[in-house]
């Protein structure tokens, strides 16, 4: 009787241990071969955030968006692009990380379009500031 509680609670251990590890080690989807819930400019969705946070809030995130406009600024490790941020002005800004680094070459103030899961808001209707950054993670270019 002892032998099979010890041989139970051992086996449970090893299952538990095996299913956390496959939780965490496991690949997310590649944005690029996901269908966008929604398509806008960098300038559009950063308004929808400044007109009403709660609203956008609800409807962009955790959703894929398909953003375009032009490259203000590219970010690289081992000359290889992991970020950009995509605006037609300085004060509304989509910044984009990317899901695998690109290697190819991408000059700023260059269209682009980049799908990716909208991960919120920085900014702030109220103050005095104007304008607002949307973030998106795991994003992928699509030309």
């Amino acid at each position: 009787m002892k032998r099979t509680l010890t041989f139970g609670a051992l086996t449970a251990i090893i299952i538990g241990v095996l299913v956390a590890y496959q939780v965490s080690f496991k690949d997310h989807d590649d944005t690029a071969d996901i269908e966008a819930a929604h398509k806008l400019n960098c300038e559009e969705v950063v308004q929808e955030f400044l007109d009403d946070e709660t609203a956008a809030t609800a409807k962009y995130v955790d959703q894929i968006l398909e953003i375009n406009g032009p490259i203000l600024a590219i970010e690289r490790t081992d000359q290889q692009i992991t970020s950009m941020k995509i605006s037609m002005d300085e004060l509304y800004v989509v910044n984009a990380t990317l899901q695998n680094p690109f290697e190819g070459e991408l000059e700023e103030s260059s269209e682009i379009v980049v799908k990716g899961v909208c991960s919120g808001f920085l900014g702030d209707a109220e103050s005095m500031l104007p304008g607002g950054v949307v973030e998106l993670k795991r994003g992928s270019i699509i030309k």
